[in-house]
């Protein structure tokens, strides 16, 4: 998985304003339900779509990618999520040492960005979705 990450971590470079050279974020595999925890804390109820819907996250704290089990590494749509999660990881390490971060900005980028990794593999674009809209 690392060699993946730095392979696509080469790929965002070329494709947009980050210019990182450093090693890759530590890449872990968890089920759906783990990761929605992660994000959403202990909650009592975990509704369907979060499950479904949340494909990874990135924890700042711990410098670390968490990608659903189901991840396929040969999968271009499921690399177009890893790439998502790479941006966030450049984004904070952008900002490490200071700086607000605007989370909403920092979303908007990363969709972005995978929606342009999306398309240069002759695969359509993939919705944004929100916090709030994996929780209803």
């Amino acid at each position: 998985m690392k060699s993946l990450a730095a392979t696509l971590l080469i790929w965002i470079n070329a494709n947009s304003g980050f210019d990182y050279l450093g090693e890759a974020p530590k890449i872990v595999k968890t089920d759906p339900v783990a990761l929605v925890h992660l994000l959403l804390g202990e909650v009592w109820i975990i509704p369907e779509r979060a499950k479904r819907g949340l494909m990874g996250l990135y924890d700042v704290e711990t410098r670390t990618i968490w990608l659903r089990d189901d991840f396929d590494a040969e999968d271009q749509k499921d690399r177009s999520h890893l790439v998502h999660e790479l941006v966030h990881f450049l984004q904070y390490e952008a900002r490490r040492g200071g700086g607000v971060v605007n989370e909403a900005d920092f979303e908007a980028e990363a969709y972005q960005i995978q929606n342009h990794y999306l398309r240069s593999h002759g695969l359509p674009p993939i919705k944004r979705t929100t916090v709030p809209d994996l929780t209803r």
